[in-house]
């Protein structure tokens, strides 16, 4: 399975003389499904570059340290030892976007130039905003339907400094419209780990009553598993505050009290939801 993914990311890109000579990927679509056909997604570059790493890692230790199955995959795979030191070379070539100015990862190339979208005059009837828009009016703006860039920032933690985090989550948090049950999860263990405590106990409780209150008013077709899912990661990568990080599994936990209004998540959640 590495060895083939591995295989499709090396077809995939390409080495881009406009862009120094970095390995690039054009025309795909990462997490963000108001964000479509791109170049170099931050979120699948980086992917990308994770899956040519490990795919040679685990390879030549294959090579090594079990001889005999290694010349079974390559018996399997037709496997080239050229082949690997392609990946390594594409992964350690992988161009990631960033812009110096305001210091975050855009999430594309092209993403920071797209016309921001008017949230002041979008009124509450019209989210979910792929219902009541035409997807290539959405794709021309600068709007998020899921979290991308901050989903690569969990996922790869060790890839950003603790500032970068808060850089590339106070950029994207505002323009991301939680049209999807989907995001807050993500989101909401982001913004623990950057210390926006309140705001990571509102997200966690979306998640977690996303079903439970009908948040959506569609559990009728059937309940959001992806939700529930995150509301253990919640627990357990944002309160808890646990990364794991190849063999280490370090536990940074958030502060007990979360807001002045109540010391409770769920409580807290319930107040805040039946407010809006």
């Amino acid at each position: 399975m590495l060895v083939e993914t591995a295989r499709f990311w090396q077809d995939l890109g390409f080495y881009s003389e406009i862009k120094g000579g970095k390995f690039c990927i054009r025309g795909v679509t990462g997490p963000d499904e108001y964000t479509t056909v791109v170049d170099n997604n931050t979120y699948t570059n980086m992917m990308a570059r994770e899956n040519l790493t490990y795919a040679a890692v685990t390879v030549n230790c294959m090579k090594k340290e079990e001889p005999e199955k290694y010349w079974e995959l390559v018996h399997n795979t037709k496997l080239k030892e050229l082949e690997v030191d392609e990946w390594l070379a594409a992964a350690s070539a992988m161009y990631l976007p960033y812009d110096t100015k305001k210091g975050i990862h855009p999430q594309d190339d092209t993403f920071l130039t797209l016309q921001k979208w008017d949230f002041t005059h979008t009124p509450p009837d019209k989210y979910p905003l792929l219902l009541h828009y035409h997807p290539l009016v959405i794709y021309r703006h600068q709007v998020v339907k899921q979290a991308d860039v901050v989903l690569a920032m969990f996922l790869l933690g060790d890839e950003f400094s603790l500032e970068q985090k808060k850089r590339n989550f106070d950029f994207y948090d505002p323009i991301t419209t939680g049209d999807s049950s989907l995001s807050v999860g993500i989101q909401s263990i982001l913004a623990a780990e950057v210390g926006y405590i309140d705001k990571a106990a509102k997200y966690a409780a979306f998640s977690m009553l996303m079903d439970i209150s009908d948040l959506g008013g569609n559990v009728k077709d059937g309940c959001h598993i992806a939700a529930m899912g995150a509301t253990w990661m919640n627990l357990v990568y944002g309160f808890a505050g646990m990364r794991d990080s190849w063999a280490s599994y370090p536990f940074t936990p958030m502060p007990r009290k979360v807001s002045n209004r109540s010391n409770s998540v769920c409580g807290y959640g319930v107040e805040y939801w039946k407010s809006l």
